[in-house]
């Protein structure tokens, strides 16, 4: 529960001196515990801070670098490409000719674009130009069919590496294109250009970093510190380092990784520790220095830059926020020795106050209970139905205890469940797996089983929760029976479920409201009770009274049907014979005279015969209503019983529309098992539901009635009954359902058939909505639940 507003130091407790005062010992000690605990704060976030910036700012220098290489690397790209498409250069492969001729042009073509060597490779791998044939390492006529970057373009694909050169010995950034024949578009060699690795160089780094270029195995290749020079940033698999020996990437180098001892990740910033070897005076030993490690992964270049960040100037910013924190505490140490002394000063006063507040709370938690109770008593001598009056009574009982959710049981005798009669906050699928709950199942159930509050702080966990739902939150519950006021019979009457927060601990306050508040209930529940028994026995007599009526009518009914049944065959024989025998023969002119006034005769028959009719048709009609009547009032079984809806929805129609009526029935009933329920009440229901609808269409309109199973697991029978009426404003349709509230003229309704509907429903378990629009119809849709069928069975 959500905690009283509480305008006082102690409110529980006003006796107690709530206020206590530091001493001098108490706030240094206080001040010296919070110097740690801020101290400690303050050198996490100082350094958690520090890092960061330093983490941002390195990746913003990578990334500003890497976008410089990439640009420089762009026109050496763009150089190869050249190269490869020199129509000199292709007639060359086509057919070699002077390779010296070549070698010159090759020579000043690396000149002009500052090149280390230019060469074509053949198909076969081997150099048939080059622009160092002059040197004593030249390339002309090695054979650099190994090479990867020869291998890719050679398949047609431009490619780069990085690696020493078997001859030059030297640390190269090579470019490789294919050259094609500009007719058939066949291979005919590869041109590649080798530019010196220094162009990887960094240049301004900072003293406190270390900037590693490696490449895609992770060996490092360029650096600002030539301590880590052909190291990898971690140590290589086997077969990835005999992959580098055989290409002859990087000549004999050891290829060992960072001397790192410890890494650690956090907050996708990485740090290690490096150690380093080193000679002293007193001998040979190591430091260990702690790095943030920030990378860059391109997969586009066959490089990645990697930054080590020294983190020694993370130290010197803790150590300084330190100092500050340690400064304002104890300028806040002077002040809290100031307010002490002040304070004293005001001791007697405040204890005066608390004394006087405390006071105030006691009167005011009287004077809050009486107005909640009066409100009780006011909503109670009302002539609403009992679930307007429960869901006030639940509205009043939450707002007190400042919860959202809840609802109020009534115990259905018949049923032998607990059925919702008021709820707040309930979604629909909640409402229908809580609809009926039998006695002695899940904490509602057991509350009225045992006849004692039963309480759970968390009934998801709670094993006696056995109704759950999907999406159910943690939450816990207050479970209190309604019982009879009546200590001889001492029966339940139904039980208050209000929701609580998970982990709530049971507060004695809260429980004595609602039971003095279910209490309460009780006897608004035995006075309704009482009512519904006198209005039940005038139900009764009016039902037997319209049982023998319509057993009364019947008999002479089937009298009159049966004599006007006779006198019609005995007519039509007179008939028969006046017509076939004595018109038949030949007649003289004073017979002829005769005959016309059998001819008279007959046609007086034919009228006759057509009022007979006409009465046999009225008697039909009056048999129909009479046994409609019968089947209505179903004096002959017993008031729960299995019902065809359908069928009881057709009955419902022949008992409130004529045949002879222009109103139209639009029929798309589903197929439905068959409904246990009070088959009076049900029929009372569909009666008054078509009722008003025929009166909406004014005897002209359609009506259109829809039945399904519906439901995420077709739990519900659907019901809905559609007019294209005159319809209902907005305001209306909030006040459908409040007795006595009607739209009709005065007399021509009294407002209770949709409050009836209403009422029917909810002691079924199901729920009835409305829509409508005035002059566009009205839409009545009832919901039922069949776990409620389930349970009779049982």
């Amino acid at each position: 529960m959500k905690p009283k507003k509480n305008n006082m130091i102690n409110r529980n407790n006003p006796d107690k001196r709530a206020v206590s005062y530091l001493n001098t010992p108490r706030l240094t000690a206080f001040m010296l515990i919070a110097a740690i605990i801020l101290s400690i704060v303050t050198a996490v976030w100082t350094k958690d801070r520090t890092t960061r910036i330093l983490h941002g700012e390195a990746i913003e220098r990578l990334n500003t670098y890497n976008s410089y290489l990439l640009d420089k690397v762009g026109t050496y790209i763009a150089f190869s490409k050249v190269m490869a498409e020199r129509p000199y250069v292709i007639g060359y492969l086509k057919h070699p000719g002077d390779q010296n001729t070549m070698n010159d042009f090759l020579l000043q073509y690396n000149d002009s674009i500052g090149a280390s060597i230019v060469y074509i490779i053949n198909k076969a791998g081997v150099v048939v130009g080059t622009s160092n044939y002059k040197n004593t390492d030249s390339l002309a006529g090695k054979d650099l069919s190994f090479r990867d970057y020869f291998k890719k373009a050679l398949m047609g694909s431009p490619d780069e590496d990085i690696a020493i050169g078997t001859t030059t010995k030297k640390l190269g950034y090579y470019r490789s294109y294919p050259v094609r024949d500009d007719v058939s578009g066949e291979i005919l060699g590869v041109t590649a250009i080798k530019y010196d690795a220094n162009i990887f160089s960094p240049q301004n780094t900072n003293s406190r970093e270390i900037v590693l270029i490696a490449d895609d195995d992770g060996v490092i290749f360029n650096t600002s510190d030539k301590r880590y020079l052909y190291h990898t940033l971690h140590k290589l698999p086997e077969d990835v380092l005999q992959k580098i020996r055989h290409d002859k990437l990087y000549a004999d180098e050891p290829l060992l990784p960072l001397p790192i001892i410890r890494e650690s990740e956090k907050d996708g910033m990485k740090f290690v520790t490096i150690r380093h070897s080193e000679q002293s005076q007193t001998g040979k030993g190591y430091t260990d220095t702690e790095f943030m490690m920030v990378g860059t992964q391109d997969n586009a270049t066959v490089w990645n830059l990697h930054l080590l960040v020294e983190l020694s100037d993370v130290g010197v910013a803790v150590k300084k926020n330190i100092v500050y924190v340690l400064l304002l505490m104890f300028i806040c140490y002077l002040i809290g020795i100031f307010m002490i002394h002040r304070d004293k000063s005001r001791k007697d006063l405040l204890e005066s106050y608390n004394d006087l507040l405390g006071q105030m709370a006691i009167v005011d938690k009287h004077v809050t209970e009486q107005e909640i109770i009066n409100s009780v008593l006011k909503l109670s001598l009302s002539s609403e139905p009992i679930e307007l009056h429960l869901q006030r009574k639940l509205d009043v009982i939450l707002e007190h205890l400042s919860q959202p959710k809840g609802c109020i049981f009534l115990y259905n005798e018949s049923l032998k469940v607990l059925q919702i009669a008021a709820h707040r906050g309930f979604r629909d699928e909640q409402l229908a797996q809580c609809s009926a709950v039998p006695i002695g199942q899940c904490l509602c159930g057991l509350a009225a089983s045992t006849k004692e509050v039963v309480f759970s702080s968390n009934g998801k966990e709670d094993a006696r929760h056995t109704t759950t739902h999907d999406g159910m939150s943690d939450h816990g519950h207050y479970c209190v029976p309604i019982v009879s006021t009546d200590k001889q019979t001492d029966r339940v009457l139904g039980v208050i479920n209000v929701y609580v927060d998970a982990g709530y601990e049971r507060n004695d306050d809260d429980e004595l409201f609602i039971k003095n508040m279910a209490h309460v209930i009780a006897g608004v529940i035995l006075r309704k009770q009482e009512l519904q028994l006198i209005e039940l026995d005038r139900t009764e007599s009016l039902t037997t009274l319209a049982a023998g009526i319509a057993h009364e009518i019947n008999n002479p009914l089937s009298f009159i049907k049966t004599s006007v049944s006779s006198f019609q065959k005995n007519l039509a024989k007179v008939e028969h014979f006046i017509r076939h025998t004595l018109l038949s023969q030949e007649l003289s002119s004073s017979e002829q005279t005769e005959s016309s006034h059998k001819k008279n005769i007959l046609d007086a028959i034919s009228m006759m015969n057509t009022k007979i009719n006409s009465s046999n048709k009225g008697i039909e009609r009056i048999m129909e209503i009479v046994n409609g009547l019968r089947t209505f009032t179903r004096l002959n079984k017993t008031d729960i019983e299995e019902l065809d809806m359908n069928k009881c929805i057709d009955e419902a129609l022949s008992m409130r529309i004529n045949k002879d009526s222009e109103v139209m029935i639009v029929r798309e009933y589903g197929q439905l098992p068959p409904y246990l329920c009070e088959s009076r009440s049900m029929n009372q229901c569909f009666y008054n539901i078509i009722d008003n609808a025929v009166q909406a269409v004014n005897e002209v309109g359609t009506i259109r009635i829809v039945t399904a199973i519906t439901g995420v697991e077709g739990e519900l029978i659907q019901i809905r009954i559609e007019d294209d009426g005159v319809g209902m404003s907005e305001d209306a349709v909030k006040q459908a359902f409040v007795p006595f509230f009607t739209t009709k003229e005065v007399g021509s309704g009294k407002g209770l058939g949709l409050a009836m509907v209403d009422g029917i429903i909810k002691r079924h378990g199901g729920k009835v909505s409305i829509e409508s629009a005035e002059g566009k119809g009205t839409a009545i849709t009832i919901l039922l639940p069949l776990m409620q069928n389930k349970m009779f069975y049982n």
